[in-house]
């Protein structure tokens, strides 16, 4: 995997834990999503866009776009200069992206689409197409609970084709996929160009620098 871009998950705590530097090479996600209750989500979302407003920068993962927390996360992070794109998880069908893309189109923020789910998989063209969207990330960890099917490099060959014929189709930036097991196999095979880790699991920087540019589409 070592032909991987390593993107770094985490909450705002954990980037400033373990001291993960924003202006370090790598995209950096802020997972908003965590909170249990609408107060712990209000206090996530504060000390994200805090941390945006201060020189952190990142990519924000914000809540399911069929929940109000997700205008609240998206109202309060837009427009800051540390955001670098929004992260929408568990995208299943085109139609409610394709209202939210019209939503924040005027603030040209990238916005990368998360596909956990056979129905996502299913129709991960259509959702690539939506205008303002300018890249994939594939859970393969979700995607096989879905399933009800083991988590190995088998069942994972199809949705990894997948997404990276539709990236590559509509002229997107190559996917990236959330890290699993080893028997997994490799993203990169498939033609992804990132890695999703989790903050806590790493010891050493981002491999590279990684930007998270708009799509190319013509």
């Amino acid at each position: 995997m070592s032909d991987l871009e390593v993107w770094l998950l985490g909450g705002c705590t954990d980037l400033r834990r373990y001291e993960v530097d924003s202006a370090a090479d790598g995209v950096l996600i802020c997972d908003l999503t965590t909170g249990t209750d609408a107060r712990e989500k209000r206090e996530h979302r504060r000390d994200l866009s805090q941390w945006l407003a201060h020189g952190g920068r990142a990519v924000a993962r914000v809540n399911s776009i069929t929940t109000p927390f997700c205008g609240e996360d998206v109202e309060e992070v837009l427009g800051l200069p540390g955001l670098s794109a929004l992260l929408l998880p568990d995208i299943r069908v085109p139609a409610a992206l394709r209202s939210f893309a019209k939503r924040i189109a005027r603030a040209e923020v990238p916005v990368l689409a998360e596909i956990a789910s056979a129905e996502g998989v299913a129709r991960a063209a259509e959702i690539a197409e939506v205008p303002g969207v300018d890249g994939l990330v594939f859970d393969p960890m979700a995607y096989a609970l879905d399933l009800g099917a083991a988590l190995n490099e088998r069942i994972l060959s199809h949705p990894r084709s997948v997404l990276a014929v539709a990236s590559r189709a509509l002229r997107l930036e190559a996917p990236v996929e959330y890290e699993v097991s080893l028997e997994a196999g490799s993203p990169a095979d498939y033609g992804f160009r990132g890695l999703v880790r989790s903050v806590r699991s790493v010891t050493a920087p981002p491999v590279r620098s990684v930007t998270v540019p708009p799509a190319s589409r013509g």
